[in-house]
């Protein structure tokens, strides 16, 4: 068997783990692992599919230049999921539902480290077969529809379903 990577389990810079926790079960992530169970310095939280990281680190390490990272979720309704987090009350320092020029639906969060996740869903479907014939398959906009589809629905993308950037 070929090795393979799995997934990815993002590890979040974070002053106070247990804050941490405290924002991310408002988002309903739950409590997976803690290196101690009285003041953390790393935890593990998870939702649906998705596992988050959280570590200390000291206060020397957030001074600029230092960036804090950005994520995306993946999500098919981002609605519903935007109407889940405000219900929670931890939409205090976020940006509403918006459209972009890229084809997604998202809205971004900022975390108490500052750290800004995103939510994010395709704004239209993909082309069916019909419409695809007036348009050239492999063109950016829809590559990234299409892994974006797939992203969302948990389907591999392969040589047999990717686009073909030579195809007419």
């Amino acid at each position: 068997m070929e090795p393979r990577l799995e997934c990815v389990h993002p590890v979040l810079m974070s002053r106070d783990v247990d804050n941490a926790i405290r924002f991310y079960e408002k988002l309903g992530f739950v409590l997976v692992g803690q290196d101690t169970p009285v003041m953390p310095r790393y935890a593990r939280m998870r939702r649906d599919g998705v596992e988050l990281h959280f570590q200390w680190h000291d206060a020397k390490e957030w001074d600029y230049p230092n960036d804090r990272p950005t994520y995306r979720f993946v999500v098919q309704d981002v609605d519903g999921i935007y109407v889940q987090f405000r219900e929670s009350g931890a939409l205090v320092d976020a940006k509403p539902v918006t459209e972009t020029p890229w084809g997604t639906r998202e809205f971004h969060v900022r975390d108490p480290d500052r750290i800004l996740p995103r939510v994010s869903g395709l704004k239209n479907p993909l082309p069916t077969p019909a419409s695809r014939d007036s348009r050239r398959e492999g063109t950016p906009l829809y590559t990234l529809r299409a892994i974006a589809a797939a992203a969302l629905s948990g389907e591999a993308l392969s040589a047999t379903n990717a686009p073909n950037r030579y195809s007419h």
